[in-house]
């Protein structure tokens, strides 16, 4: 029985063939088809996290954060200090809880393209036993934009000080940004590599760098056509709370605009990690013939 997601409807019948408003099209609709289903694998992955934070809090340590539930607010603050014991574990788990998500949405995605049914516990158990080789992924995409970053901030630096003018600001910023979106390209399929062929993070990485070959530019437009959108709707979102409320409705409209923020940035999240995976469908397809999709990958 396959799942139910519409493609049936926006597929073409020839090979995969490699879009931006087909990879975008079909991620939308993914996205919106498995909506609830994604939030509840994120919420069952991000149980470790939310059980280990209250125990730490409930033992009297300091979970890095407060939160406070009123009549008519909820206000979560971070703290300054943290035990770095409890902070190191706690950041582990969070990496887990953004990662685990990550891989489960793909193996549903990609299965979907494929007309197969990725059940809840699969893709569940699928996110958990990818784990440690995401974590080291992640790892090395983090020290890899940090690098980066680092290099481009201490130039600017040695360069534009000590005023700083708007030219070599500007230059920096668009450096930054070519220099970020091209490592964003070229490592836009580690992701699903890792996960549908159960390849290492070197490797996928290496094969993310072939795949993507000829159809950079096309993944940069995707990335805009996605990240664009999301931020218009943030920054509206912050314009629409009125001012001269009372303190209850006040606090409850600030409420409802955070929750609004919130979903809006997680069905961001749930459709760039569904557009990598179809990416990789429509790619690899594209590159090796619609019988390589079908191979090992199950």
């Amino acid at each position: 029985m396959s799942l139910h997601t519409g493609l049936d409807q926006i597929r073409e019948p020839e090979m995969p063939f490699f879009s931006i408003g087909g990879i975008v099209g079909r991620s939308l609709w993914i996205v919106l088809w498995n909506f609830f289903p994604f939030i509840a694998m994120a919420i069952v992955l991000a149980i470790p996290l939310v059980a280990c934070a209250v125990l730490i809090a409930l033992a009297g340590g300091n979970p890095g954060f407060s939160l406070e539930i009123g009549r008519a607010y909820v206000r979560f603050a971070l703290r300054e200090s943290i035990d770095p014991v409890a902070g190191g574990f706690l950041a582990l788990l969070g990496l887990f809880t953004v990662l685990a998500p990550a891989a489960a949405y793909t193996q549903r995605a990609y299965q979907s393209m494929l007309g197969r049914a990725a059940s809840f516990g699969n893709c569940i158990v699928k996110g958990v036993a990818a784990l440690p080789k995401l974590i080291v992924l992640g790892i090395l995409l983090v020290a890899a934009y940090g690098a980066i970053g680092w290099v481009i901030g201490d130039a600017f630096v040695a360069i534009a000080a000590p005023d700083y003018g708007f030219g070599w600001t500007f230059i920096a910023a668009l450096l930054s940004l070519a220099v970020y979106m091209f490592l964003f390209a070229i490592w836009w399929l580690a992701i699903p590599v890792l996960v549908i062929e159960w390849a290492g993070p070197f490797a996928a990485l290496r094969r993310s760098w072939v795949l993507t070959q000829g159809r950079r530019w096309q993944i940069v437009a995707i990335w805009a056509l996605l990240v664009l959108p999301n931020a218009l709707i943030q920054y509206l979102l912050t314009l629409i709370v009125p001012g001269g409320l009372g303190a209850d409705t006040g606090q409850l409209v600030a409420l409802a605009v955070d929750v609004a923020h919130a979903l809006v940035a997680v069905l961001l999240y749930f459709t760039a990690t569904v557009a990598a995976a179809i990416g990789y469908f429509h790619l690899v397809g594209e590159k090796e013939g619609i019988l390589a999709l079908d191979r090992v990958f199950a």
